[in-house]
């Protein structure tokens, strides 16, 4: 269940990339900047992730 939710999460976050990468702000950012807002937003979720499992909380 909790791959399903880790995979549903990353499906999520493609997606918003994409349909935010439309707008005329974060296409001026280019490549690298669209790549380095999705990373901290992965590493956000991942790290939200982890603290859940750790603190055992469902």
């Amino acid at each position: 269940m909790i791959l399903a939710a880790q995979i549903a999460s990353v499906i999520s976050i493609l997606a918003c990339l994409v349909l935010a990468t439309r707008g005329g702000l974060i296409r001026r950012l280019g490549f690298s900047g669209v790549l380095k807002y999705g990373a901290i937003w992965g590493a956000i979720i991942i790290a939200v992730m982890t603290i859940v499992s750790f603190l055992g909380v469902r």
